[in-house]
């Protein structure tokens, strides 16, 4: 009888075994395992947090979840547990059945279908998707990036029946239409004041429209509010022509002191005070220049529409009140105020007009003259005072503190905060040396000697912080 041959199988024939047997092990270990996306479709709102929902259940085989959005090649990674993704967070974190996440900040380009997806490691040591969840549609509106949103900002359009309504047909009171509508009730309806569409969420068969801001105003269209305004808060329109061109005051009368000539070579001349008056208060007449691209008061420097420290001057003649500015200088009198159409002109600088001598004399032939119209040391320093108050300072931002050397030769010295224009500085040295009301003047920098010629700028942008500032008689 021969004797038993043993015969060992090749490695070529054991290897398709063992392959054949790998994947039984793997499904095996599989069973029951579930991955829960309840989510069909979600809505959220640009700025906000968006809350994709994800659980698992049964007993998975190793591997990584991630969230995807979108399947196949183009797909994106928007969560997995390793690596840094700065909007996204866990909403349990060492949860490893709870794979839920917050999404902050959504932005427009964030819509799309999203994926909880479970991977498990394959033989050649890669990841290959074991589960995933059904998917969860992610619209996303554009109502809260505008300033006025709100539901008068979104706007639906009527749905249309199969065949028997055309376009054009009265509104219904479906809130969902298609995008072939809302592109035909554009064409219909396409008014300036709305500002541009836009179509945010829904399918390919369905959306939502939403209306943008207004358009801007344009400078002619400013003007005519400003009028409008003011005409219903009771301002009369003029003829120009009854006025003289050029005219931007009135003539005030004489108010000071004088001398009464003697009737003979021997008698001296008599000083005759005049009538004081009991207060500050004082009538200005100020005429608002409105050009088509700023406004100008009188034969001052054009101030822009669109800069923020002239909405407030804006507003209040829109309102029909005298702005503060104005009141200001009035100092407890009657501001007149003119305002002159010049929205199709472009400003132009007028030239300077000559102005009498308004200043201080001396009496002639007395041994030690006496300077007319200074004030009293008390006076001034009330007058000081006054001019200080009228700085309204906000303690919560950054302080300064200015010199000011006058032409009399006097010295101020007064605080501001960084925000404060140049022109506050002019309008604080009248306040405290009233008699410079009427008296030209600039004001400059010290070591290299520069005009501040731009009276708009702030005192950090002017770089005049902790300065001295000189003024000089022009």
């Amino acid at each position: 009888m021969a004797p038993a041959t043993t015969r060992a199988l090749p490695l070529a024939c054991l290897m398709p075994l063992l392959l054949q047997r790998a994947p039984g092990a793997g499904a095996q270990a599989g069973q029951g395992f579930e991955v829960q996306q309840p989510q069909d479709k979600v809505s959220v709102t640009a700025g906000e947090t968006l809350n994709l929902t994800c659980t698992m259940s049964g007993g998975g085989s190793a591997g990584a979840v991630r969230w995807l959005k979108g399947l196949g090649s183009g797909n994106e990674t928007v969560y997995e547990q390793k690596g840094s993704f700065p909007r996204v967070t866990r909403a349990v974190s060492e949860s490893d059945t709870d794979f839920s996440i917050h999404i902050r900040d959504v932005r427009p380009e964030d819509a799309g279908t999203y994926y909880c997806v479970k991977f498990k490691k394959s033989l050649l040591g890669g990841d290959e998707v074991f589960r995933r969840g059904n998917g969860t549609e992610v619209s996303i509106a554009l109502a809260s990036f505008y300033e006025d949103g709100g539901d008068e900002d979104i706007l639906t359009l009527p749905q249309p029946a199969p065949s028997s309504i055309s376009r054009g047909t009265a509104a219904s009171d479906h809130r969902v239409t298609s995008f072939r509508d809302l592109v035909h009730a554009q064409e219909d309806d396409d008014e300036e004041e709305e500002g541009q569409r836009f179509y945010a969420g829904g399918s390919e068969r369905s959306g939502q429209q939403i209306v943008g801001p207004p358009r801007k105003k344009s400078p002619n269209e400013l003007v005519e509010d400003l009028f409008k305004g003011a005409k219903e808060h009771g301002a009369v329109a003029v003829d120009r022509a009854a006025k003289s061109s050029g005219e931007t005051s009135k003539p005030k009368p004489f108010a000071g002191g004088g001398y009464r000539l003697g009737a003979t070579p021997e008698e001296e001349s008599a000083y005759v005070a005049g009538e004081r008056r009991q207060n500050s208060a004082q009538d200005v007449h100020v005429v608002l220049k409105l050009w088509k691209s700023g406004f100008s008061l009188d034969s001052g420097e054009l101030r822009s529409y669109q800069d923020p420290s002239n909405a407030q001057f804006l507003d209040d003649i829109r309102r029909g009140e005298v702005p503060a500015e104005l009141r200001r200088l009035a100092r407890g009198g009657q501001v007149n105020l003119d305002m002159e159409d010049h929205r199709d002109e472009e400003y132009v600088k007028p030239k300077s007009v000559f102005k009498a001598f308004t200043g201080e004399g001396q009496k002639l032939g007395s041994t030690a003259p006496q300077v007319m119209g200074t004030s009293s040391p008390a006076q001034q320093a009330e007058n000081e005072a006054k001019a200080s108050s009228a700085i309204a300072i906000d303690e919560s931002e950054p302080i300064t503190n200015i010199q000011i050397r006058l032409a009399d030769g006097g010295r101020l010295v007064q605080k501001f905060n960084h925000n404060h224009r140049i022109r506050d500085i002019r309008l604080f040295i009248v306040d405290a040396r009233p008699a410079m009301a009427a008296t030209s003047f600039v004001l400059m920098t010290t070591f290299p000697n520069k005009e501040l010629t731009d009276e708009n700028q702030t005192l950090k942008e002017a770089n005049l912080l902790n300065a001295v500032i000189v003024q000089r008689l022009t």
